[in-house]
Order: structure tokens, then C-alpha cells, then sequence
């Protein structure tokens, strides 16, 4: 996507860029607007809403540097892969966005092709990853074994992969093994909000008949809930 704003293109999870200082002088506001836009969140003043401007921020630069991390590990460590991870992908034809956005927040290209971090993949893997890290309030359970644990994740399983969905799976399977919860990791990987965000139903079904053949824990935790528990976990239903 060739649309930018303030030096930023839409959805490649930029953190602060060339620029970082002086993002870092701007309002708080606008510097939601704008780590949004490399977020490739179309609902930035929605999210912003709910949550504060605050949370908002610190999710999306969050979820941007991580991303940030997967990709340098497959530029260093699998080139054909750092390709398909930063590239924008052509929407099927009778798939289309499920909502009305406001064009503040998405480029003139969004109805056609998905950035990198709007694809099922670039929305969940960073995501993922944080879950193994650790989370709770103001990071409580964030430990260094568990951020260099999440690290060593990375580049193992970006090794092994062909493709981001690949990739995804991969990971998600293996940080189960670890500390990572398995139904927080699920509504990532099968995000019902992103499904209708994108409307790529096609991406969604390659993903779950991927965890189906090859994430076994994964599969067993699906499977394990009900409809009613899936939707109420935001985890799409197939």
C-alpha cells in the first residue's frame, strides 16, 4: 500500500520509525492516530473510546514492535518468509470488508488488498507471542526467562515455516507448551472481530484446517468448548 501518513505506511507495524522523537513531542492523540495507522486498525477512535487513549497506544506499539521483532528474525533467518509477512495481500473477490469505516483511518486501497498487519495472521502472531511473554496488570507476569523464551519462539519456529499461517500456528501451538494461556491464544488466532472486519473467510478456514491437521492442543482446546463459550471468547464458530 502506497498510502502514508506522517512517514508511516498503513499496517507495517511501524514502531517509531526514523522519527522518534519527534513522534514522541506530538499530543497523545495524534500519536494514537498514528501508531493506529501502522497498526492497520481501522476503528482507532472506537478502540480509543473504550479504552483510553492511554491503553491504546501502548497496545498498538506493543503489538508493532513485536511484529517488528518476528519480522527482522525472518529477514535474517528466512528471507522467502520476511517477503510474504511484509507484503500486501489481494482481497478475493467475493470478499469485502464487513463494515462501513471511516476513510480517516484506512487507505483508498483498503476495499481491494490487506496490509500485513490487517491479514488474520499479522493481526494474531504478535499477539501470540505477547501471551507467552506475559501480560496481567502492568505486565505482573512477565518475567525474563519468559521474554527470552518467547524470543527463542520466534526464531525457531520462523526458521521452519514456509507461510505467515505456517508460521502462526506454529507458534501458537508452541507457546501451549509453555506459559501461555490456550483460550486467550485461540481468540487471537481465530478472532471473530477480525473476521468481520476483513471479511476474509477464505484465510479463516485455511487457519482452523491447519490447527485441525497440525496443532493437536490447539485443536483439543477448540474443541473442548461450546459454541456459546467460543462466542463469548470472541473465537469464531465453524
Amino acid at each position: 500500500m502506497e498510502v502514508k501518513k506522517s512517514g508511516r505506511e498503513f499496517g507495517l507495524g511501524t514502531f517509531l520509525g526514523d522519527l522518534g522523537e519527534e513522534f514522541l513531542d506530538k499530543p497523545l492523540n495524534e500519536q494514537v492516530l498514528e501508531m493506529g495507522w501502522s497498526h492497520a486498525c481501522p476503528v482507532v477512535n472506537e478502540v480509543s473510546k473504550e479504552y483510553g487513549p492511554e491503553w491504546t497506544l501502548k497496545r498498538y506499539a506493543k503489538c508493532n514492535f513485536v511484529f517488528g521483532l518476528v519480522v527482522e528474525s525472518a529477514k535474517d533467518l528466512n528471507p522467502k518468509l520476511h517477503k510474504l509477512l511484509t507484503t500486501s495481500v489481494p482481497r478475493l473477490d467475493n470478499e469485502f470488508p464487513g463494515r462501513f469505516f471511516n476513510s480517516e483511518f484506512i487507505p483508498e486501497t483498503f476495499d481491494k488488498e490487506m496490509s500485513p498487519l490487517s491479514t488474520p495472521w499479522g493481526y494474531a502472531i504478535p499477539r501470540v507471542i505477547i501471551e507467552e511473554m506475559g501480560r496481567g496488570k502492568n505486565n505482573s507476569d512477565r518475567t525474563q526467562e519468559r521474554l527470552l523464551r518467547a524470543l527463542n519462539v520466534i526464531d525457531v519456529n520462523v526458521k521452519s515455516s514456509e507461510t505467515p499461517i505456517e508460521l502462526l500456528i506454529k507458534l501458537s501451538e508452541h507457546v501451549l507448551v509453555f506459559d501461555a494461556d490456550p483460550k486467550a491464544v485461540l481468540s487471537h488466532v481465530l478472532a471473530s472481530g477480525i473476521r468481520k472486519e476483513e471479511g476474509c473467510w477464505a484465510m479463516f478456514n485455511e487457519i482452523k484446517k491447519q490447527i485441525d491437521e497440525n496443532a493437536p492442543t490447539l485443536k483439543k482446546v477448540y474443541d473442548a468448548m461450546s459454541p456459546e463459550e467460543r462466542t463469548k471468547e470472541g473465537i469464531i464458530n465453524f
